[in-house]
């Protein structure tokens, strides 16, 4: 059973996923995270939405500080890290801090197709250690056979066989 309080945090942050999936209204969606923010300033998800808006709002930087404090209220978050690491490399092109969060992550949930296979990209094109980035799409392949772009990863594998 939950709490009235907790009642109304799920029901601001269902609101706010609604607004910025289904409806294309960011700034509703921020609007119903913000009022959770403002009452719980640790409430990690509603960072983590708010993350998430800002990103499909094209606010770069603001989703980049979201995804920071709900890292810093759960470490354990692998949601959040996968989503900074993502702004890190493919819209600020920081390619080593990506490879620095993607890194954390990945000692945390060793299992994360989409981790391994952002890190593969990151030793690609780094051009330093082509095993590593072989050994990275490698995997994420093994965890996820399925995957969109999977002809890509194996090509990829491929011209880097060639480098090492």
């Amino acid at each position: 059973q939950l709490s009235a309080e907790q009642d109304y945090d799920l029901a601001m942050r269902n609101l706010g996923s609604i607004y910025i999936t289904f409806l294309n209204d960011p700034l509703k969606a921020i609007e119903y995270y913000q009022k959770i923010v403002a009452q719980k300033p640790d409430h990690m998800l509603a960072h983590f939405g708010l993350g998430n808006t800002f990103l499909k709002s094209n606010q770069i930087k603001a989703a980049l500080l979201e995804y920071q404090k709900a890292l810093k209220l759960n470490p354990d978050h692998i949601p959040s890290y996968i989503s900074l690491g993502n702004i890190q490399l493919f819209h600020l092109r920081r390619i080593d801090q990506a490879r620095k969060t993607y890194e954390v992550a990945i000692l945390k949930q060793p299992k994360n197709a989409e981790i391994h296979r952002n890190l593969g990209i990151i030793y690609s094109q780094m051009n330093k250690n082509p095993d590593k980035a072989i050994f990275h799409f490698q995997e994420s392949i093994r965890l996820a056979p399925e995957q969109l772009g999977v002809g890509k990863i194996y090509s990829t594998i491929q011209a880097l066989s060639g480098q090492s």
